[in-house]
């Protein structure tokens, strides 16, 4: 999937994810042999759990652009790992039942079907 959408704009960041390492490493690879940047994540992306990450970008070395790649294990340094919200606000607690807001003007409206 993302082979097929760098052939619509190849300079974009490109992002994976996956429960599997090969697949993560097989993603890897096809970044770096089509020279594209983004990041791969070995993750449980239902339960938001981390396990490793893989940064691809170019080095130029000698007038060329080569790709590479760094790993990493922190959480904290992923795009894709959705990270918890930190919030000073105390949380509200809930003592009656939800109400709905009445509308000040009437609505003068014809109902209709869409289709």
């Amino acid at each position: 999937m993302l082979l097929a959408a760098a052939q619509i704009n190849r300079h974009l960041l490109f992002y994976a994810a996956d429960v599997d390492i090969t697949c993560c490493k097989m993603a890897l690879v096809n970044m770096l042999l089509n020279s594209l940047k983004g990041e791969v994540a070995h993750m449980d992306t239902l339960a938001n759990k981390f396990y490793r990450g893989f940064k691809i970008d170019t080095t130029l070395l000698n007038g060329y652009h080569y790709p590479c790649y760094i790993e990493f294990t922190d959480a904290e340094q992923s795009y894709i790992w959705l990270h918890p919200l930190k919030s000073s606000a105390p949380k509200s607690s809930f003592n009656k039942p939800f109400e709905p807001a009445q509308a000040t003007m009437p609505l003068n409206g014809v109902q209709g079907s869409l289709f």
